[in-house]
């Protein structure tokens, strides 16, 4: 699956990594099928970025289940996670559910998992160290002293304004090659090559 034609990167939106709760939530998918796909990505490329989505507080998520989603960060090898936090939607069949999740439950577990999610994407990152990437940039802001960019992995980079581009914003690449150097404030720092 990975190959030379397409960014070693994949987002797939598992939302729980609790059985249950994923048969509530009407998936057709199971955790071992999340994990069996995981694996097999990262057995040919232990360097591919593999993304994904929780919501958490799902009605019905105890401990236990919320446990199995927390577990899976490392049992599927994800590099980072969008958490996002349940919310009762009327006219939808779980907002008929009596099992809610209390909010400061909900809120504690979600501030677990993105702090997990930051770690797994800082540990995913600082394996890159050393290494020259495509980099692809943003659109500067006017008053911007850094360029953003990504990576074809979804690694977030930074390097600092070339004086020049301060004066005149079309010397600004549009994507060039990075070395880079440093993890620091959640980013990786280069420099251009």
């Amino acid at each position: 699956f990975p190959s030379h034609d397409n960014c070693p990167y994949l987002h797939i939106p598992v939302q729980s990594g609790d059985n249950a709760i994923l048969s509530r939530m009407r998936r057709r998918y199971k955790r071992e099928d999340f994990i069996s796909l995981s694996h097999s990505i990262k057995r040919k490329n232990e360097k591919f970025c593999i993304g994904t989505d929780f919501l958490v507080g799902f009605p019905g998520e105890d401990d236990d289940a919320f446990l199995n989603s927390y577990r899976l960060f490392d049992e599927a090898l994800i590099d980072y996670a969008h958490v996002f936090t349940y919310s009762s939607r009327d006219g939808t069949k779980a907002a008929e559910w009596a099992d809610d999740v209390p909010p400061a439950v909900k809120k504690s577990r979600t501030h677990r998992l993105r702090t997990l999610s930051e770690d797994k994407q800082l540990q995913f990152s600082a394996r890159f160290l050393g290494e020259t990437r495509h980099v692809i940039w943003d659109q500067p802001k006017p008053d911007q002293t850094l360029l953003k960019g990504v990576t074809p992995e979804y690694l977030s980079v930074q390097i600092p304004f070339a004086a020049t581009w301060k004066h005149d914003k079309s010397l600004i690449p549009r994507s060039s090659q990075v070395r880079l150097l440093e993890v620091k404030d959640g980013h990786l720092w280069g420099s251009l090559c």
